[in-house]
């Protein structure tokens, strides 16, 4: 969990879906958001850009009475080999390489519960020393179907915790779903 999947495998799975290099692909999910931004996050680290994020998932497309199918799109049966970027990825070497640095901000997208260490999903309980805590679903409205909070209203609520658009942020959660979307 949380870890890129073998190259190989990835390539196979994305033409197995029918998914083109030159394929936009509008990812969605059930949940607010985690998963699609999960993918598109894989997405961008094979270097493929063309990608959009369904503003509130399937949950806002079904109540904006949009079209539903239960059709599987056609499999891709030409090559689409697949190798990953060093962009958009901050492993371990990356991020203590960063840490008390001012100008980078550890963004932890989990509950308050998991930051403060009270709730236990992985290994350890806790945070990274020096991180401050954004926990990625309040960045949706569930009064709105989960879509995206205005994006004047996520500045002001990630600069207060800490973000700012003139320091590098590395966001992180457990599988990468919520700092994904974050």
């Amino acid at each position: 969990m949380g870890l890129l999947p073998d190259a190989s495998q990835l390539g196979a799975t994305l033409a197995e879906i029918g998914l083109r290099p030159k394929t936009h692909v509008v990812a969605y999910d059930e949940e607010g958001g985690g998963k699609a931004a999960r993918l598109l996050w894989t997405l961008d680290v094979i270097g493929h850009r063309r990608y959009s994020l369904l503003d509130g998932g399937i949950h806002a497309w079904v109540a904006d009475q949009g079209l539903v199918s239960q059709e599987i799109a056609a499999p891709f049966t030409g090559n689409n080999p697949v190798s990953y970027t060093n962009q958009g990825i901050a492993d371990l070497e990356y991020v203590r390489a960063r840490l008390g640095d001012p100008d980078v901000v550890l963004l932890d997208c989990r509950t308050p519960g998991e930051f403060s260490g009270e709730v236990k999903r992985a290994e350890r309980a806790g945070h990274i020393k020096g991180a401050v805590n954004y926990d990625w679903i309040n960045a949706t409205d569930r009064d709105r179907k989960f879509r995206l909070r205005p994006s004047e209203v996520l500045l002001r609520v990630l600069t207060a915790v800490g973000g700012s658009p003139d320091k590098e942020v590395i966001v992180y959660c457990q599988t990468h779903h919520r700092s994904a979307h974050t």
